[in-house]
């Protein structure tokens, strides 16, 4: 959910920074991106693109900004998480059980 505002905040601030003249660089990108799977809309769809090309766009920025989360540190939760607590920050996980299920022992799993 975060990760759509983070995605909507970056495209309003193009959109505010946008000129008719000489684009700077993020308009660019931003017209660049567009034209790219408006292109891509055009050549596997032949019919009427006014509802694919839209689509399209918003999975090609939502699957560009899930890429671009692995970058995060998330680790460093912990990390800041160590100067207030001695034992940090700790995830709880559900016990994990060693035993098989009987069907995938039935067949040597």
């Amino acid at each position: 959910m975060v990760l759509g505002i983070i995605g909507m905040g970056f495209i309003w601030w193009v959109v505010r920074g946008a000129t008719s003249g000489v684009p700077n660089k993020r308009q660019a990108f931003v017209e660049l991106a567009c034209e790219f799977v408006d292109r891509q809309a055009k050549d596997i769809f032949q019919g009427d693109r006014r509802f694919i090309a839209p689509v399209a766009l918003t999975v090609f920025v939502w699957v560009l900004l899930m890429n671009a989360m692995d970058f995060l540190p998330v680790d460093i939760i912990g990390w800041v998480t160590h100067f207030f607590a001695p034992h940090g920050f700790r995830i709880v996980r559900p016990p994990t059980s060693t035993r098989r299920s009987p069907s995938r022992s039935r067949y040597g799993c």
